[in-house]
């Protein structure tokens, strides 16, 4: 009995994941229509990559709204989704060094 939960909750996260990357590439050819960022095709399979302008100091204000959003409450995963999240779809660097701008800026944000 145990096993059929854990194999149907696996199930649902699965089909939630999709739906979630169909929804964020939904997103993002909005957004490129829009002329906010270029989508760059990644590894066969896995989707485009929204990418950014990451010239000077502009990854540090990327950053600081999605710790706006999460401090708001608009952002209901937990930061390690989020890091791992931004890590796979957007050229803002890896989680490491997405966890320490996101802190970096939180520390900023908490300050104001």
């Amino acid at each position: 009995m145990e096993n059929y939960n854990v194999e149907k909750n696996y199930d649902l996260l699965l089909n939630e994941n999709a739906v979630l990357k169909t929804a964020v590439v939904s997103i993002a050819k909005s957004l490129q229509t829009l002329g906010f960022f270029e989508l760059e095709s990644t590894v066969a399979g896995n989707g485009p990559k929204i990418v950014f302008d990451t010239s000077y100091g502009k990854r540090h204000d990327i950053m600081m709204y999605f710790v706006e959003m999460t401090s708001k409450g608009l952002i209901e995963n937990t930061e390690k989704s989020l890091f791992e999240f931004l890590s796979e779809t957007t050229n803002l660097g890896s989680v490491t060094a997405i966890r320490n701008m996101y802190y970096r800026c939180q520390r900023e944000y908490v300050r104001k």
